[in-house]
């Protein structure tokens, strides 16, 4: 799948009624919107990728979410799953991977981007490890008036100054443009990329800027994050929706680091947010009370950008103390007791606690258990951890993203 001609020949065969189901190699961001266009299309859709998670680049437990949503949508994803061979005579009959054959009757790779440097050979051109094309921040190779942009070379990241490839349409652009300026006479320097993204999915849109957790850590970063699901627009208004964001920061500095959102919304109006600060190199506190556009057709009172930051300040500062979706998974709740801190009982076996009834203190409970509160977006339980805190109760968690977006297990 790589030019416009690919996917007309892919739906003039959908129109021709040769394809039933269909084998997608590759869960990068062309793999999934050619499974999304092929379930539309009545087809059933299988997504095989050899890595751990789809959307490379993507927190885990973001690409996990995906993964639920899409087979809720007839889409199956199978991760660390390999492609050893495709079978059949005169045409795809069954894939063969690592795990076992899947009937199919086509195939559609999308497998990534290789540069096509390799004519460069012998040419003294100095080559990244992928085999891009090495520039420096004007766009210019190691030997002297020979310059590269797009897809065959490799830039730098803008928070780390190291090697990045980035091959999109958006990059090679503004690659372009700054050379062509520099051929004319100036001399402007390209800062790079984020490793920003956007996608279409069933009902979902996914996007993301900037470092993952780990990656900042990586980096040598005191990494924070927090996990929120927010209104993307006024809740009354017709066609409103949620946004689940997952921000982080520098601990020590507040220096944001990075976003992650997906929803039906405009995600890529919060990632672009986000792009605008990182890029200038901006703090929480910078950024916590922009005098961002407001009506409720398109954004909340607060907006959910800057609710997002409010959260993750809190936590910062200790106002909220929480467990993320990655700690809960990784079993870090172990020893906990659940909490349903919905407005109505929601969670089967848990303690249901009525916040607009708590004046008190729980007899219940000790002061010192340890309770993991959990609502079903996060904001009711964070009310009932600050009640709590009133009473003397010292040892409460929230779970990030509440029910919307976590798998209890009790």
């Amino acid at each position: 799948m790589r030019t416009p001609e690919d996917a007309i020949s892919l739906r003039e065969s959908i129109e021709a009624g040769e394809i039933k189901r269909a084998v997608v190699v590759g869960g990068g961001f062309i793999g999934l919107e050619v499974a999304e266009n092929l379930a539309v299309q009545g087809i059933s859709v299988s997504v095989l990728d050899m890595a751990p998670q789809i959307l490379p680049g993507f927190e885990p437990e973001i690409a996990n979410y995906v993964e639920n949503h899409l087979a809720n949508h007839g889409i199956m994803t199978f991760t660390q799953t390999k492609l050893e061979g495709i079978l059949g005579d005169e045409k795809v009959e069954k894939v063969k991977t690592n795990r076992r054959a899947m009937k199919a009757d086509a195939i559609i790779l999308s497998i990534g981007i290789r540069p096509n440097t390799s004519f460069l050979a012998d040419t003294g051109i100095q080559l990244a490890g992928n085999k891009a094309i090495v520039v420096n921040e004007h766009m210019e190779t190691n030997v002297k008036d020979i310059y590269a942009v797009g897809d065959c070379a490799i830039v730098s990241n803008m928070l780390t100054g190291k090697e990045a490839y980035s091959p999109m349409g958006s990059s090679a652009n503004i690659e372009g443009r700054i050379l062509a300026q520099n051929l004319n006479g100036k001399s402007i320097s390209y800062k790079g990329v984020l490793g920003t993204a956007v996608t279409k999915l069933p009902e979902l849109n996914v996007a993301k800027t900037g470092m993952t957790e780990d990656a900042a850590k990586a980096e040598g970063y005191d990494a924070v994050s927090f996990v929120t699901v927010v209104d993307d627009k006024t809740h009354y208004y017709p066609g409103a929706s949620n946004f689940i964001v997952k921000m982080i920061a520098d601990r020590n500095t507040k220096k944001l680091l990075g976003l992650q959102v997906v929803g039906q919304g405009a995600v890529d109006k919060m990632v672009d947010l986000a792009v605008m600060a990182i890029s200038l190199n901006a703090t929480l506190d910078d950024i916590k009370d922009l005098d961002l556009s407001y009506a409720p057709p398109f954004s909340t009172a607060i907006h959910p950008f800057s609710h997002t930051v409010n959260i993750l300040l809190n936590k910062i500062n200790g106002e909220i103390q929480s467990i993320t979706p990655k700690e809960y998974s990784e079993g870090k709740a172990e020893g906990y007791k659940v909490v349903d801190a919905a407005i109505n009982p929601s969670i089967a076996g848990a303690a249901f606690i009525d916040l607009s009834k708590v004046h008190h203190e729980l007899h219940h409970f000790d002061k010192d258990e340890k309770l993991l509160l959990v609502c079903t977006k996060g904001k009711k339980a964070y009310m009932l951890q600050k009640r709590l805190k009133s009473f003397g109760y010292t040892n409460t968690l929230v779970l990030e993203g509440g029910t919307f977006f976590n798998e209890l297990s009790l």
